[in-house]
């Protein structure tokens, strides 16, 4: 079998980077290991940077029609009393909220789009056994098909497998953690007759943090912190052990806990885990979503990522099948462009961790970063203004600068929301941020606006809560756009 790309992994990367190259004219082979998308996930919640690119592909209605729960913000609560939350409303409509969405409702509107179109073709129960090369070259793969293997011939390959991707490996391409978290999270959904309510919310209290948000239909998604790999130690108490740990760590859904969790196979332990793989490209092959780098649950960045490397890789690749040319130097201008931009995306996961995991009488961490990342071709993102020192409760510190701006035509401008602010004690953060450059003309806006001003101070613990705008690193609202214009003959 012959065709244009070949996309390992039927998720959202891979079924968003397929509609938009089949839309755009080329062939597309798209390989899934699952027999179906009924299966099991982690990831339920798609910020609405992602949201925008699925709109603009026209699958967002689609989606939500199938079944979702709108949320509106994020909270810290400890002992009762809220410490910190970040708002979504002052996100420009129809995008100021997310949406907690199970993950099939995306990906079975995305394959039936992708179905519409006589060029795309879809395996599914497959998984690579080899990569077909030309010298160094990968022109394809071979995958098992009974006694035999199956030649699928490529002009490229595109690795959307998953953080432990089995393209990446035969490759030969070293992923490299990155310690970045001290935790594991041990996940299970309740049955729940009410809903938890419009967030997500982070529960400190006698136990260890458990995030806790409406998993539709009618469930609660829990996350249940633990120091990592205490779990195995935890277990040989037994289960009823384990369900009076989580028990304290959440009072209210006790009896729900205590209804719903009776056996270990109802928890699922997640490895959290940060790591970037050291290429994303060789001649012939691109690595996208976790793949090329994969990411902490904290901030549900997840999907959001996965959907906007999709609509970033897509124009490199339609403009390298018009070249003809799939080398290394073509393929690695997603790196070039995308790179930046998700490191710091791990470097505010790792400090929310550490506002997650925070103690009374703790140091506030630092949720700030020096420096913003440069946004993608058609200009850098301006920096982030410097604001005026914040309260007493500790020294003020700049946000990263925005990566992504609107979409490309007027240029950005109107300095961006505050990122996360550190915790502590002080006042409101001040001084306004400066414009960033325009956008690249062809509807990516990669000249963004700037985050806002360096953050104040936090919250006391007895004090009211630390309240901001949902900023664009942290919580995944900055903007990408999908080319929908671009058509290879």
């Amino acid at each position: 079998m012959e065709t244009d790309f070949c996309v390992i992994g039927a998720g959202p990367a891979g079924l968003t980077l397929s509609l938009l190259l089949v839309r755009s004219g080329a062939r597309v082979v798209l390989v899934e290991r699952a027999t179906s998308f009924d299966r099991e996930y982690r990831g339920e919640i798609l910020q609405p940077g992602g949201a925008l690119i699925l709109d603009q592909l026209g699958v967002l209605d689609g989606a939500r029609k199938r079944g979702h729960y709108e949320c509106s913000r994020f909270r810290i609560v400890s002992g009762g009393r809220p410490l910190f939350q970040a708002e979504y409303d002052q996100i420009e409509p129809p995008y100021n909220h997310f949406l907690s969405i199970p993950q099939p409702n995306v990906l079975e509107e995305l394959f039936d789009a992708c179905k519409q179109y006589d060029r795309f073709v879809y395996l599914d129960g497959r998984s690579p056994s080899g990569l077909l090369l030309d010298g160094e070259r990968v022109v394809g793969v071979t995958l098992p098909d009974g006694d035999t293997e199956q030649r699928i011939d490529a002009r490229c390959v595109i690795a959307a497998d998953g953080r432990h991707s089995k393209t990446r490996r035969l490759a030969d391409i070293t992923f490299t953690k990155i310690d970045a978290f001290d935790y594991d999270m041990v996940w299970f959904k309740l049955p729940a007759p009410q809903r938890h309510g419009p967030e997500v919310t982070v529960f400190q209290g006698d136990g260890n943090p458990i995030i806790v948000y409406d998993a539709y239909p009618d469930s609660l998604q829990l996350g249940w912190t633990l120091p990592r790999r205490s779990y195995r130690s935890l277990a040989q108490h037994g289960i009823e052990h384990i369900k009076e740990q989580i028990r304290q760590s959440v009072p209210r859904y006790a009896d729900l806990i205590t209804k719903y969790v009776n056996a270990p196979g109802d928890l699922a332990v997640l490895d959290v885990f940060a790591g970037f793989a050291d290429t994303w490209a060789r001649d012939g092959l691109l690595l996208i979503g976790d793949a090329a780098h994969t990411h902490g649950p904290i901030g549900g960045q997840g999907i959001n990522l996965a959907i906007q490397d999709a609509a970033l890789a897509h124009p490199i690749l339609v403009s390298a099948l018009a070249a003809g040319s799939f080398d290394r130097d073509t393929l690695g201008q997603f790196e070039q462009q995308r790179r930046p931009v998700v490191e710091t995306v791990t470097q505010m996961q790792a400090r929310q961790a550490k506002l997650l995991f925070a103690r009374p009488g703790d140091p506030p961490p630092d949720l700030s970063a020096e420096h913003g990342a440069p946004g993608g071709p058609g200009g850098h993102g301006g920096p982030g203004g410097h604001g005026g020192p914040g309260g007493h409760g500790g020294p003020p510190a700049g946000p990263p600068a925005e990566h992504s701006g609107p979409p490309a035509g007027p240029p950005a401008g109107h300095g961006g929301p505050p990122a996360t602010p550190d915790t502590g004690r002080g006042g409101p953060p001040t001084g306004p941020g400066t414009d960033g450059g325009p956008g690249d003309g062809h509807g990516h806006g990669h000249g963004g606006p700037p985050s806002g001003p360096p953050a104040g101070g936090g919250p006391g613990r007895g004090g009211p809560p630390l309240v901001v705008n949902a900023s664009p690193v942290a919580f995944g609202t900055q903007r990408v756009s999908a080319r929908t214009d671009l058509f290879v003959d």
